[in-house]
């Protein structure tokens, strides 16, 4: 990895920002310790999402640990600054207790998944108040981009949003949408919209043709359920149904 990072900062030079995202799927403290203090010649931003979640806890498979202690030793133990939260929801549910207890050093929203526009900026404020800045996380269409860059254009400590390049590499991703400037992402930054609402409408023309399953803003009687266990994967006291909602049988 710091050969990697060698060339990176040959080719970037030393006063551009670097961040590192996602550091391993099976390290334990004592390994992030390791590998953030081997990182700290290299200056980064901040490295996200150093540790993952332990088995038996909430997003197991994914990449988060819920619990702030373990970020904060590593945190103690290193001049690498770290950042977490993209997968965290609300503020008291989430990120109240890193922020409280300084076991991170930027807050990392999504905030299409954090609560939507007011949360997010509720805990954008709530970091900024004990001198926390924000990075924003974003992987998704020019739709939810610039619902975020809205939400960005609130904050008073905004760092960066992470704007991931599998998707905008489709030579049809800014046609998704109408009403801002294309490309959407000109010199690395994107103009706030300062027409009413999110500023941008739906191309529904070029969403109906790269669609992933058929049907659009087709009925979902799923959502009106308290709790989806239709769709959760698992043994087999959790039912499971097709598209149709029709049983299915088997595991």
């Amino acid at each position: 990895m710091c050969e990697v990072l060698d060339k990176i900062r040959d080719a970037i030079g030393w006063e551009a920002a670097l961040a590192l995202d996602h550091l391993g799927a099976r390290l334990r403290v004592n390994d992030c310790i390791r590998y953030v203090k081997a990182l700290e010649p290299y200056q980064l931003a901040f490295a996200e999402d150093v540790l993952p979640a332990l088995p038996g806890e909430l997003g197991h498979g994914g990449n988060i640990s819920r619990d702030w202690r373990r970020f904060k030793e590593i945190k103690e133990a290193t001049t690498t600054p770290l950042a977490m939260g993209e997968d965290l929801f609300g503020l008291e549910e989430g990120f109240m207790d890193f922020i409280d207890n300084r076991a991170i050093d930027i807050v990392h929203i999504e905030p299409l998944t954090a609560g939507g526009i007011r949360e997010t900026k509720r805990i954008a404020d709530y970091a900024a108040m004990r001198s926390i800045p924000t990075a924003v996380h974003c992987c998704v269409s020019p739709l939810g981009t610039i619902a975020n860059v809205h939400a960005i254009a609130t904050m008073r400590d905004f760092m960066a949003m992470e704007r991931d390049n599998v998707f905008m590499t489709l030579p049809w991703w800014n046609d998704l949408v109408t009403g801002v400037p294309k490309p959407i992402i000109q010199d690395g930054y994107i103009r706030v919209p300062e027409t009413p609402g999110l500023g941008v409408e739906l191309n529904e023309e070029v969403v109906k043709q790269h669609l992933r399953v058929p049907g659009y803003f087709e009925p979902t009687p799923q959502y009106d359920k308290y709790i989806l266990d239709d769709f959760r994967p698992g043994p087999a006291v959790y039912p499971r149904v097709d598209e149709f909602g029709k049983p299915v049988r088997g595991r």
